[in-house]
């Protein structure tokens, strides 16, 4: 898990947010993702490679036993914008 530890916050995963206001993704780390943003990125992005369900799964189970809640938000703001997140 010490690898995962420092991976959760350098992974972006890109989004709309849930009221779209930008027609390009913002890119957030895993680690500031919102608690059911990854359970439902799980049960309805069936095109995600396996790794990335994989780690996507960890970083549930890490949350678990590190006892960490992030609340659902409309935005994720302060992250970068655009088509790529480099």
């Amino acid at each position: 898990m010490k690898q995962h530890k420092i991976e959760r916050t350098s992974q972006l995963w890109g989004t709309y947010g849930r009221n779209p206001v930008r027609d390009t993704p913002t890119w957030v780390p895993v680690a500031k993702l919102a608690n059911n943003h990854i359970i439902n990125i799980l049960a309805t992005q069936d095109h995600i490679p396996g790794w990335f369900r994989r780690f996507l799964l960890k970083e549930i189970v890490y949350r678990a036993g590190h006892r960490i809640t992030i609340p659902d938000v409309d935005h994720y703001e302060g992250y970068v914008t655009g088509n790529t997140p480099c």
